[in-house]
């Protein structure tokens, strides 16, 4: 830039020390062509501007594209997570609600077993007394009126 400026400047200084008409219009010629050639060179750099900046604007639409991209594949996986996360504290929740009805039922089979070998027990003591012992009948009778009733 500092090259042309000097050169403008000397062309000028020709033009003013012209001392024909003819070497005053020769110093203009001289003047306008690089006035043109300057003009060309600034509309070259001007392009190549341009081009770097519509690239440059196409790479940053899509680093906001991607960017974008990005932040909704991390918002799903967190989505994601968090419905697993869900999911397994339900699962939790129901495993040990199993866990906790089959030691119930445990029990209960553990219990009844044992209550239907007492009720049997007793069955069997009243059978075999003859009736006369009426202490039998009454265990008898508590004992199935506690265990089934």
């Amino acid at each position: 830039m500092d090259d042309a400026n000097a050169k403008v400047d000397e062309q000028l200084d020709d033009i003013q020390n012209a001392t024909t008409i003819a070497g005053a219009n020769a110093a203009y010629d001289k003047l306008a062509s690089t006035a043109e050639q300057a003009q060309k060179d600034f509309d070259a750099k001007l392009a190549d501007y341009d081009k770097a900046k519509a690239a440059y604007d196409e790479a940053a639409a899509k680093v906001a594209e991607y960017e974008k991209a990005y932040n909704d594949a991390i918002a799903d996986a967190n989505g994601n997570a968090d419905a697993a996360k869900k999911e397994l504290e339900q699962a939790q929740k129901n495993a040990k609600a199993l866990e906790d009805a089959v030691a119930a039922a445990k029990d209960a089979v553990d219990t009844s077993a044992a209550d239907a070998l007492e009720i049997a027990k007793l069955e069997d003591l009243t059978e075999h007394d003859g009736g006369l012992n009426w202490k039998n009948e009454d265990k008898l009778f508590i004992a199935i009126m506690e265990k089934y009733y």
